[in-house]
């Protein structure tokens, strides 16, 4: 799995600088930090929610992990893509 990368005071530095609503999901460095700080960037509020939580049932699957995906990158393993690709995470739903 990919970790977050340290990023150094210059590199934030060029984010905030460089950020636009136009450029900040383009796959890269800067898209992850935006994400993942999106609040630095962009007006934000706490809701509280209303009510209990949904559970969803977890049932992992091992063999995800080799399951053949089209990506702008080429048709390959989602292991893969997630390696090699601009991808920040991956929630998989179904039914």
């Amino acid at each position: 799995m990919k970790s977050v990368p340290d990023y150094r005071f210059d590199d934030l530095r060029a984010f905030h600088d460089t950020f636009t609503l136009r450029n900040w999901i383009e796959p890269g460095e800067m898209m992850r930090y935006a994400f993942l700080n999106t609040p630095e960037f962009m007006p934000h509020a706490v809701i509280d929610r209303d009510g209990p939580i949904s559970s969803l049932r977890e049932e992992p699957r091992d063999d995800l992990a080799t399951t053949q995906v089209r990506t702008p990158l080429g048709e390959m393993t989602l292991d893969a893509y997630v390696e090699r690709g601009p991808v920040n995470g991956v929630v998989i739903l179904h039914r």
